[in-house]
């Protein structure tokens, strides 16, 4: 399948992106492979029973492993700036 210079361009516009005459031109040719690539893709002959995934979906889970972490008191002790046992950090607004 192959694209005109004016649909490369249309397709460059809807995705708001500037193309200059030599970019046109590669991209019409790479467009115009991937376009080609999906035709092949569309004739492609199927199997009846093919399914999307290759075995039996299995839910596998872990135990939860409970860990040791900072303590609150941990945490503002090491933050470079607390006010009132709080952290401090810069206003955004």
């Amino acid at each position: 399948m192959s694209l005109s210079r004016d649909e490369v361009q249309h397709i460059a516009r809807l995705a708001r992106i500037g193309l200059t005459d030599e970019e046109t031109e590669r991209f019409q040719k790479d467009l115009a492979g991937v376009f080609g690539l999906i035709e092949e893709l569309k004739e492609a002959k199927l199997e009846a029973n093919t399914t999307h995934s290759e075995g039996a979906t299995v839910n596998q889970t872990r135990e939860d492993v409970v860990l040791q972490t900072d303590t609150p008191a941990d945490m503002v002790k090491n933050f470079p700036v607390t006010k009132d046992g709080f952290n401090q950090v810069r206003s955004v607004f």
